[in-house]
């Protein structure tokens, strides 16, 4: 940091005014209500007088509110001694830069009121200043007193003879060598770097040093000439009982530290808190064994963990007798809920039961990351059953993604010590007290991962033990504890153990623009991998310490082939995501997919083909996943919305004959494939989500499960909402939302409403781009693969015109108990017993969620006297189905299909809960049926 910016970054000192006659000293002895020592700290200074032209003496009364200093002065120097008082208080910080601007002399030296010089401190100082006229400043040994005046002990010796202090910014940054009594400085080098910070957090004076040395040489003088008093009821100050004097020092340090050389503000930083950390170990035991003082020896163990927790791992001990919680020694346990839901109440049960000591303050917060309505509820109803009075959150984390919700559930975390427990992870009941632990134990212990041990309801597969490591992540994770940082290099996700402070590393460095929805395909475990490699290449320590043990509770539905294979296939996928976010990831993406291609060449060609058959306990099935997963993931990123490309790639790296087996992994879904993208081809879906300003919430719902679908990226599709009137915030939300998504759906708001159900299929057939059609409104959120089974049902029945699937029920208040009599009247539930070919059967479709080819709807329209209803649209009582539109599309030679795989949610609002709407309902029911015979459907 160069004079300018430090000199703009604190109070200024002016130069003392032109005329004024100055004196060679000015000695400075700011004050507050003064106590009995005041006197004798002046008076060492008078035994020194050079007289009032070399010589000037000044109290600086900082508004004493208790003691007379004015009349202590006048009284006992009669004139000699100058007093000022300043109109208000304004803390010692303040005072000391007052000090400097009301000095006079060349050199300056601001004596504390409890303090003493020596005989022939000023005389030996001017001699130095005269010797070496390159100096800022000049300090001497200090010798401690106690309150009675007695010897205590010396500072450090700093060097055998008189001189120019070496490196002497990064020695006065390591630790505080001086105190102000045994400090001279001169008035020029205040006029260049500035008074005192404008704070007081009481190192004011340490920050001071080291600014002084970063610009100018500092002359040290081996003489003790300054007795600086250590008072022992100091102990007791409130400062040191909260632990805010490590506070203060801190917080000074992270300013001087900035006037360190860059390459030497790490190493420094390290010794300093070490030597703190042992200062504030010793002022903690004192409190405990001597003052009896339990509260401000937690609290000032508290600050010893931040500077060094390992000094105070050394003294647990005292840690062991505290009744009290030291809140730097505290935990977080989050219970990170992505799936496996159901084990929840066994997982938190688990926890509950935790044997933690009382000096381990710890809490647990429930992140809910599924896509269940009721999973909060469910965990809410365990958790009361349990009645424990641990501090228990529920972080409702629905929707975000996977670096959104870990950022948002640690900035939640009140500990510093984090431990993620994933459902079903069952910790050993000392696992918390470990953790709090091992991290004090090392204190660059970034991650900490333990043993885990497989447990389930049924027996083990015999295929279990070979894969159990691999995928599972169960069993021993590395053959020797302690730091694997530089071996293995990452733990595995269960029971993973983390420290706050590193995770923040990781965010000051734009970790976040590591994590957009490009990796969304990465695993929780692919996720913990990466963070384990990034926290140990910002000088965090990865620690496998074998006390941490815990049992992975694996289900039944988990330990079969088919699950087997994806946890391969994942794999895979977590690799190539990995290489992707490496430095030079380019030249690393391609060599990875050389040698992936490489690798999948040397099977079988059969085996390739027959890649979709079941082909159990074949392991070359699950390294062809593994291999494919790499394949998928290199494709989808590189050349994510370039169909074309992709399909270059893997034509010029495969045989011909195996498009068969590369169709499966590669996203590809074009359907004439492996045929070139027709780049003009209609082939794809205009969704029409027709807004009715039911609720400004919901519809942004229904945008989220729109954008969120996991769909091939190619698949062409597009979003109308139509609405009346669309507040401007509103559609900016649903921007920032298609911002953030992958899917690039082109969005339209089209301004307007339609009377009639036949305007908007009339609407839909004009303005829509894509030859499928989905049908929407704000209360209907579509399952995560609603596209997907839309496009391949469509594909495989080509008649198909129209296809519709099943509605689940979601609201925001508990349904009556009557509604599952009336499921029909509300278009709720399934439509058809099985999946197929409905229109000779039922004959109709629900209108919400519809699926419609855009030439059906076009070969209906086009009928000679087609019957589509002339019924109103209404938010609440359209009718559920359009039973004309569904008849003339089977007169015109299309089907109507059922699908029970294509699912939505629709929302019930409590009106519709209501005796009075029921009856609404069947009445506009009656008079839509009474339509249907007039139009003799």
């Amino acid at each position: 940091m160069n004079i300018e910016e430090i000199r703009n970054k604190n109070p200024r000192i002016e130069p003392v005014p032109a005329g004024i006659k100055r004196p060679l000293w000015s000695v400075m002895i700011p004050t507050y209500n003064p106590g009995k020592y005041f006197v004798d700290a002046v008076n060492s200074v008078l035994k020194q007088d050079q007289g009032e032209e070399n010589m000037q003496i000044e109290v600086v009364d900082d508004c004493s509110t208790k003691v007379d200093v004015k009349k202590i002065v006048e009284d006992n120097w009669k004139g000699r001694v100058r007093y000022h008082r300043l109109p208000k208080n304004v803390g010692h910080s303040f005072n000391f830069t007052e000090c400097i601007r009301r000095s006079e002399g060349e050199l300056v030296h601001i004596l504390h009121d409890d303090d003493m010089v020596k005989e022939g401190f000023y005389a030996k100082f001017r001699n130095k200043f005269n010797e070496f006229p390159e100096i800022g400043a000049a300090f001497c040994r200090q010798e401690y007193i106690d309150d009675d005046g007695k010897f205590m002990f010396f500072s450090d010796l700093e060097l055998e003879e008189p001189g120019i202090l070496e490196n002497a910014v990064v020695k006065l940054a390591e630790k505080q060598r001086i105190q102000y009594c045994a400090m001279v400085v001169r008035r020029s080098t205040y006029e260049k770097v500035g008074g005192y910070i404008a704070k007081n957090i009481g190192c004011e004076d340490w920050e001071m040093w080291v600014r002084i040395a970063s610009q100018f040489p500092v002359l040290y003088k081996p003489e003790a000439l300054a007795q600086y008093r250590i008072h022992r009821k100091s102990m007791t100050l409130t400062d040191m009982r909260s632990g805010q004097d490590m506070r203060f020092l801190k917080e000074a340090a992270e300013i001087f530290t900035q006037y360190l050389p860059e390459d030497k503000r790490d190493e420094v930083t390290e010794i300093r808190n070490k030597h703190y950390s042992v200062y504030s170990m010793g002022n903690a035991r004192r409190m405990f064994e001597e003052f009896k003082d339990e509260e401000g020896a937690a609290a000032q163990l508290s600050e010893t963990i931040l500077l060094n927790s390992e000094t105070v791992f050394e003294n647990k001990d005292l840690l062991e007798k505290l009744k009290l919680p030291v809140r730097e020694a505290g935990v977080t346990v989050i219970v990170q809920c992505r799936d496996k839901k159901e084990l929840t109440d066994i997982t938190l049960r688990n926890i509950v039961n935790q044997r933690v000591p009382a000096y381990i303050p710890w809490e647990i917060i429930f992140a809910d990351n599924t896509n269940s309505e009721s999973i909060e509820e469910d965990v809410e109803r365990s958790w009361k059953k349990y009645r424990s009075k641990i501090p228990f959150s529920i972080l409702d984390l629905q929707g975000k993604s996977l670096f959104e919700a870990r950022k948002e559930a640690v900035e939640k975390a009140t500990y510093n010590f984090i431990v993620f427990c994933n459902p079903g992870n069952l910790l050993n009941i000392n696992y918390v007290e470990e953790v709090s632990l091992k991290m004090l134990q090392n204190r660059k212990a970034g991650a900490l991962g333990g043993l885990t041990e497989a447990t389930s309801k049924i027996k083990l597969p015999g295929w279990f033990e070979s894969n159990s490591e691999n995928v599972y992540q169960c069993g021993r994770q590395f053959k020797l504890q302690g730091d694997i940082s530089d071996t293995k290099g990452y733990l595995w996700s269960a029971g993973l153990a983390i420290r706050k402070e590193s995770w923040n590393t990781l965010l000051k460095k734009d970790y976040i623009s590591d994590f957009k929805n490009d990796y969304k395909d990465l695993s929780l475990l692919g996720f913990d991998r990466m963070m384990c490699r990034d926290f140990k290449s910002n000088g965090w320590h990865i620690v496998y310490n074998e006390d941490l043990a815990l049992k992975n509770y694996i289900s039944e539905s988990e330990l079969s082939w088919n699950h087997l294979r994806k946890l391969y296939r994942q794999s895979g996928k977590d690799k190539a995501l990995l290489v992707l976010t490496e430095k030079n990831s380019g030249k690393n993406q391609r060599k990875l997919l050389q040698s992936t291609v490489r690798n999948l060449r040397k099977f079988k060609r059969w085996k390739l083909h027959s890649f979709n058959e079941t082909l159990e306990r074949d392991p070359d099935i699950l390294k062809i996943e593994y291999y494919t997963g790499i394949l998928s993931s290199l494709l989808g990123f590189v050349n994510k919305s370039d169909y074309n490309k992709r399909l270059r790639i893997l034509k010029s790296s495969f045989r011909k004959k195996d498009h068969k087996y590369y169709r499966n992994f590669t996203g590809l879904s074009y359907f004439r494939f492996p045929k070139y993208k027709n780049k003009k081809s209609r082939q794809g879906f205009s969704i029409i989500l027709n807004n009715q300003n039911i609720s400004a919430a919901l519809l942004i719902k229904s945008v989220r499960h729109i954008f969120e679908q996991d769909a091939p990226l190619d698949l062409n599709s597009e979003l109308i909402i139509i609405s009346n009137s669309l507040d401007p915030v509103l559609k900016k939300k649903i921007s920032e939302l298609h911002k953030r998504s992958e899917r690039k759906i082109n969005i339209v708001f089209a301004t307007g409403s339609f009377e009639k159900r036949k305007q908007l299929i009339e609407f839909a057939v004009d303005k829509c781009k894509f030859d499928n059609i989905i049908f929407l409104s704000e209360n209907d959120f579509i399952g995560s693969d609603y596209l997907r089974i839309a496009y391949k049902v469509l594909r495989k029945q080509k008649k198909a015109g129209i296809i519709g699937g099943q509605k689940e029920l979601t609201s925001n208040v508990k349904s009556p108990n009557w509604i599952n009599s009336h499921k029909d009247i509300y278009a709720l539930g399934s439509q058809s017993n099985e999946s197929g070919d409905i229109s000779e059967s039922r004959g109709y479709i629900w209108n919400s969620g519809m699926v419609a080819r855009k030439q059906a709807l076009k070969d209906t329209l086009s009928l000679e006297g087609n019957r589509i209803s002339e019924i109103p649209i209404d938010k609440y009582f359209e009718p559920a189905y359009d039973l004309e539109l569904c008849t003339d599309l089977v007169k015109s030679g299309w089907r109507i299909y059922y699908e029970q795989r294509l699912k939505l949610k629709h929302f019930v609002t409590v009106k519709e809960f209501s005796w009075e709407f029921l009856r609404d309902k069947y009445f506009y029911n009656g008079i839509s049926e009474l339509n249907n015979k007039y139009l003799n459907v």
